[in-house]
């Protein structure tokens, strides 16, 4: 028995569904992507939250090494955190430790094993001169005749030698060992 052809008004509703149903995987597969990227935010607010904590304490260290300039009552002022949370940072150098070994790796083979990358989730700010001086790079080039294959190591976007150098004198600061504040 042959199939039955539908009508217009069949088709219309069929294509509807159709988009409808369409519309409403879209939706969910966006809102999916959304929590994967904000998840990712989320454990990289972790990281930063830890190394911030972990800076926190090396320089309580420096500070106690110099006299207690500040001390714990003082960075309790200034900071806001527990006394005992203060106290702990100090005294546990295990985070520091890590991230002292992490500049190390990221100055020594740079991104080659995520080093680089985990840096930049961990310490924001380092991230963003880093990123600056990228950017003013490709801005740069992008409105020059740029020959990547050239290698013209000298012709460098205006900025972006003072936003590296800074970059990794603050990396090469954490490598040795030292806190940001201990200039």
């Amino acid at each position: 028995m042959p199939k039955a052809r539908m009508t217009t008004d069949e088709l219309d509703a069929a294509m509807a569904t159709l988009r409808d149903q369409h519309a409403t995987q879209q939706r969910a597969d966006t809102r999916r992507a959304w929590l994967r990227s904000l998840a990712t935010q989320a454990e990289d607010a972790k990281a930063a939250r830890r190394t911030a904590l972990a800076t926190i304490g090396q320089i309580l260290r420096e500070d106690r090494a110099d006299g207690d300039l500040v001390g714990i009552t003082g960075a309790q002022t200034e900071t806001g955190i527990s006394r005992p949370t203060l106290t702990g940072e100090r005294d546990d150098t295990a985070a520091w430790d890590e991230l002292v070994a992490l500049a190390r790796r990221t100055l020594a083979v740079g991104d080659d094993h995520g080093d680089e990358t985990a840096l930049h989730a961990r310490l924001p700010r380092l991230a963003g001169w880093y990123h600056a001086a990228q950017h003013l790079d490709r801005v740069y080039r992008q409105g020059r005749d740029y020959d990547p294959m050239a290698m013209d190591l000298d012709d460098e976007a205006p900025g972006y030698a003072v936003l590296m150098d800074e970059y990794l004198a603050q990396v090469r600061r954490i490598a040795a060992g030292h806190s940001p504040a201990n200039d």
